[in-house]
């Protein structure tokens, strides 16, 4: 069964004690939190082994079934058709131009158009193509010397400079980060 976003031992500790075949099915985001530095994702990553093993204690087996290296919400339709969760993207998402559907060119508004604006149905955020350009998840800015903690990237804007671009080393670090916490504990990712 999934945990319904609410992994708390509270909640699921001791829940069906002694039924058999059961198991907690988990989705680990980061997209959803308030925008931090790289150090906080990092220790949030971590943090996952320590409360994975708590919760296998506590009710049994953890299955990690879907998990991200997103940071942000800024992914096109991340929530939906043209919406976004209400004061979602905290921050401004870079934009790019949009790619070809994966279902073919025959689907109805595509290609997206350059010359349109962002088009209706409207939902609660901005989550859409517009003047043929899709949200896409920020860039994290190199660090500066003496910015090991990471907060240039709250203020910084939302596509760094191709010499100042760290986003590759970044998701490379809270990639191992993840599989590190989610490995070695739990019953699977």
């Amino acid at each position: 069964m999934h945990d319904s976003f609410r992994f708390d031992i509270d909640i699921w500790g001791g829940f069906m004690s002694g039924c058999p075949d059961r198991a907690l099915d988990t989705h680990i985001y980061q997209a959803w939190k308030t925008p931090s530095s790289r150090i906080s994702f990092y220790h949030d990553a971590c943090s996952w082994k320590q409360a994975i093993a708590g919760m296998e204690a506590a009710f049994g087996p953890v299955i990690v079934g879907e998990w991200s290296l997103a940071t942000d919400n800024c992914a096109m339709f991340l929530n939906g058709f043209n919406d976004n969760v209400p004061g979602y993207p905290m921050l401004p998402c870079k934009y790019v131009p949009c790619p070809d559907p994966y279902m073919g060119t025959d689907q109805p508004g595509t290609p997206v158009d350059p010359n349109r604006p962002y088009l209706g149905p409207y939902g609660t955020g901005v989550s859409g193509p517009s003047w043929g350009l899709c949200p896409t998840d920020r860039d994290w800015l190199k660090e500066h010397t003496g910015s090991a903690n990471g907060t240039d990237w709250i203020h910084a804007p939302p596509e760094a400079p191709p010499d100042r671009d760290g986003t590759d080393e970044v998701m490379t670090n809270l990639a191992r980060k993840k599989i590190n916490a989610f490995a070695g504990v739990g019953h699977g990712m």
